[in-house]
């Protein structure tokens, strides 16, 4: 383009208005002069046309060396065992510190009546009432002062019913008293508890396994209707042994067996057995 434009202005420099433009630049001094002998010269063309060719095919060489490394070593040259980057190397990932996992503890267990003055009866189903309910607490215990005590989230109980005859039943979602569905968290140096059988005379025995994963009561759009489910009966007979493990997620938090030990007044309390070395 630019050659274009100095041929067009060395054609047309005859004309007077062009003429007058150039011999003005001329008579300026030396400076002006030069300038006006350089753009009457009839080989600036040339000479701006062979800087413009190699200015072109310096280009191209540059990005073609460039475009033949990428695609023979991806970006990156390796020779022996040493790699050589045309751009900086990726950031290695570091692996990421997991939190310190929490334990729970057995803190032990009661023999109560569910009559209508007791407080942990909201917590059960109207069928439940006048029924005997054998309780097992858990903690969270409080770690050494300035260490910190992780929570325990979305915790679910697995219980596992054994007799003398190897017969087993497995809970996979135990009962929560005071919870709707199945998991409950522990904070540091709570206690919760955890239904493990009911019995109702000296004829029957069961423990409740609780399906609900979510409450529907806290729900941000609810209908106008909300049906709510309460665990579900699982019947026990001649069971003596009981094994409970407290899960969050894939961890394992708590896990030991107890004996069902029944008293001469009917009370069943929980024994718990040695772990075998």
């Amino acid at each position: 383009m630019l050659v274009l434009v100095i041929l067009a202005l060395q054609a047309i420099e005859r004309w007077t208005v062009i003429a007058t433009i150039l011999q003005e630049l001329k008579d300026t001094g030396p400076v002006g002069a030069f300038l006006s002998g350089l753009l009457r010269s009839p080989l600036l063309p040339l000479a701006i046309a062979l800087a413009a060719i190699w200015l072109t095919y310096e280009g191209k060489r540059e990005n073609h060396t460039e475009g033949g490394n990428s695609i023979a070593t991806g970006g990156n040259a390796r020779i022996g065992d040493i790699n050589v980057y045309a751009s900086a190397p990726p950031a290695p990932t570091l692996p990421q510190e997991e939190g310190p996992v929490p334990t729970l503890e057995f803190a032990g267990d009661e023999w109560v009546l569910l009559d209508e003055t007791n407080p942990l009866l909201p917590s059960f189903r109207p069928e439940d009432i006048r029924s005997h309910v054998l309780i097992a607490k858990f903690r969270n215990p409080r770690r050494g002062v300035g260490q910190t005590t992780p929570t325990a989230y979305g915790v679910h109980a697995q219980l596992t019913f054994r007799s003398s005859a190897k017969k087993e039943i497995g809970i996979h979602h135990g009962h929560w008293l005071g919870r709707y569905e199945h998991f409950i968290d522990f904070g540091p140096g709570e206690t919760r508890i955890l239904a493990v059988l009911l019995s109702k005379g000296n004829t029957l025995s069961y423990t409740l396994e609780n399906h609900n994963s979510f409450d529907p009561r806290k729900r941000r759009i609810r209908s106008g209707i909300t049906v709510l489910h309460g665990p579900t009966t699982v019947l026990l007979s001649e069971f003596n042994e009981v094994e409970i493990a407290l899960i969050s997620k894939q961890a394992t938090l708590y896990a030991s067996t107890f004996g069902l030990d029944v008293g001469s007044d009917g009370t069943t309390r929980l024994r718990e057995v040695p772990k075998k070395t």
